[in-house]
C-alpha cells in the first residue's frame, strides 16, 4: 500500500511538473538559438574593400550559383527557428547564408556600385597597397614585373579572382618574354588590381583559424593624379591602405639628370626610355597632405561600434598622428647606365663585404639611403619616417635591361618591397 502511494506520488509529480519541464527546455533552446544566431551572424557580417569603388563594404549580397539572381544572404531567426540556408528568390536553389560554410563560394556583389567582388571575398586577409608615383616613374612596369614574377615563382599558389585578369597576366608574361614595351596606365578612375596568395595556413572558420591566404589589392593610378593635392585627396583607398610603395625615378633628380644628360638624349631619340615627371620632394609633400589631413573611417558606423582599438583592422588616424602603415621607398630603373654599381647588386656586395653581419635587405636599405642623401633627399626620408610606422628603401629593375625586341626581360629584386610589407604582418606569407 505504501509502495503504491509512493508511485502515485511520483507519477503525480512528474505529470504536474512536465509542462514546467517543457517550458524550461523551450527557454533553454531559445536562449541557445539566440546565442548561436548572434555568434554566427557576427561571424558572417564580413567587411571587404571593393576594388572598383574603393569603399569598405559589408558583404551581404551574392549571386545565385544557378540563375545568377542577386540575393541578400545573412543568417536569419524567425521565432524559434534558425535559417542558415535560404532559397534563391528566383529559382529556389538553396544558398548558404553563413560565411565559411558555402556562402564564400558564391560571387559577392558590392552594395555600393553593384560590381562583382568575385568568389572568396572576405575570406582571405586583405592587404591594400597603393603604388605611388608620378607619370613615367615606372609604376606600370613595376606592377607588371611584380605580377609576372609572382606567377612564375609560385604558380598555382597565385590566382586572380576577377574575370579576364589571368589572361591579361599571361599576355604580360608573353610581352616580358619578347622584350616588348609595357603600356603606361591610362588616366581614369582608380581600380584595384587583385591577387590572391595562398599561404598554406588552415582555412578560416567560425573557430577563428587563420585565413587561408592574402588578397592583395594593388592600386596603380595614372601619375597625373598625384600632380594636385585635390586629386590625391579623392583617392578613397588611402583611407584603407595597409602599406604604401612609393616609386622614385632617379632621373627626376636634377643632379642625376645632369650627370647623364648626353646619354639620356640618345635614349630619348631611340624612343625607348622616358624620364619621370615631377620631383620626389613634391611627391612626399602630396602624400603628407593627402594622408595627415584626413580623418580615417569617420563615415563608417561599424568602426565606431568596435569595442577597442585592438579590434580595428584599420585604426583611426587623426591629424599629427603617425600612420599605422609602413612605407617602402623603391628606386626604379637601376638597369640604366651604371646605377647598378651605385644602388644595385654590385653596391650591395660591397656593403656586405665591409660589414659581414648585414643581411641582404639591410645592406640594400643602407645603400639606397646613402644614395638618396647624396642626392639631397634625406629630408624627404625624415618626413616619411615621421608619418609612417616604418620606412624601408629598395632599388629594383622591372626589366633588367633596356627594352630590346626579342630579348626577354629579367626583373631584379621586384618582390623584395612587397614581401617586406607583408612580412611585417604575416611573417613569411608565401615562402
Amino acid at each position: 500500500m505504501v509502495l503504491n502511494d509512493f508511485l502515485y506520488t511520483v507519477i503525480f509529480c512528474v505529470v504536474a511538473t512536465f509542462p514546467l519541464l517543457l517550458i524550461a527546455i523551450a527557454i533553454l533552446v531559445r536562449v541557445h538559438n539566440k546565442k548561436l544566431y548572434r555568434k554566427v551572424y557576427q561571424q558572417s557580417k564580413t567587411w571587404t574593400i571593393c576594388p572598383h569603388c574603393n569603399r569598405l563594404v559589408w558583404l551581404k549580397t551574392f549571386r545565385c550559383s544557378r540563375c545568377h539572381e542577386q540575393n541578400e544572404l545573412m543568417p536569419a531567426m524567425h521565432g524559434e527557428d534558425l535559417y542558415f540556408s535560404l532559397p534563391c528568390r528566383r529559382c529556389g536553389t538553396p544558398l548558404s547564408s553563413i560565411h565559411y560554410s558555402g556562402r564564400e563560394e558564391l560571387t559577392a556583389i558590392c552594395p555600393e556600385c553593384n560590381s562583382p567582388l568575385g568568389s572568396q571575398a572576405g575570406v582571405f586577409q586583405e592587404v591594400v597597397i597603393p603604388i605611388v608615383g608620378r607619370r613615367a616613374t615606372g609604376k606600370s612596369a613595376y606592377l607588371a614585373a611584380l605580377t609576372c614574377t609572382l606567377q612564375q615563382h609560385y604558380g598555382d599558389r597565385i590566382s586572380f579572382p576577377f574575370p579576364g585578369v589571368a589572361e591579361q597576366v599571361e599576355d604580360r608574361i608573353r610581352q616580358y618574354a619578347a622584350g616588348q614595351n609595357i603600356q603606361q596606365t591610362f588616366i581614369g578612375p582608380a581600380s584595384g588590381f587583385v591577387i590572391d596568395m595562398k599561404t598554406g595556413t588552415q582555412k578560416g572558420t567560425q573557430t577563428g583559424d587563420q585565413p587561408p591566404g592574402i588578397r592583395l589589392v594593388l592600386y596603380d593610378v595614372a601619375g597625373e593624379v598625384y600632380a594636385e593635392e585635390k586629386s590625391m585627396n579623392d583617392l578613397k583607398y588611402f583611407d584603407f591602405m595597409d602599406e604604401m610603395i612609393i616609386l622614385l625615378d632617379p632621373f627626376t633628380v636634377p643632379e642625376v639628370r645632369q650627370q647623364y644628360a648626353e646619354s639620356l638624349e640618345q635614349l630619348k631619340q631611340r624612343n625607348i626610355f622616358d624620364i619621370g615627371q615631377g620631383d620626389f620632394e613634391e611627391m612626399v609633400s602630396r602624400i603628407k597632405n593627402g594622408i595627415v589631413e584626413k580623418y580615417r573611417y569617420a563615415d563608417y558606423d561599424h568602426a565606431n561600434s568596435l569595442s577597442s582599438e585592438e579590434e580595428r583592422t584599420h585604426p583611426y588616424l587623426r591629424k599629427d598622428e603617425k600612420h599605422y602603415a609602413r612605407c617602402a621607398v623603391v628606386i626604379t630603373k637601376t638597369d640604366v647606365f651604371d646605377l647598378d654599381r651605385k644602388i644595385g647588386e654590385a653596391a650591395i656586395r660591397r656593403k656586405r663585404r665591409d660589414d659581414a653581419g648585414l643581411s641582404f635587405e639591410d645592406a640594400l636599405d643602407q645603400v639606397c639611403r646613402e644614395q638618396l642623401e647624396d642626392w639631397g633627399l634625406g629630408n624627404e626620408l625624415l618626413v616619411l619616417e615621421d608619418l609612417f610606422t616604418e620606412v624601408r628603401c629598395f632599388s629594383v629593375s622591372a626589366f633588367g635591361h633596356l627594352p630590346q625586341e626579342g630579348k626577354p626581360y629579367e626583373p631584379q629584386r621586384v618582390l623584395l618591397p612587397l614581401f617586406w610589407c607583408l612580412r611585417q604582418q604575416f611573417g613569411s606569407p608565401v615562402g
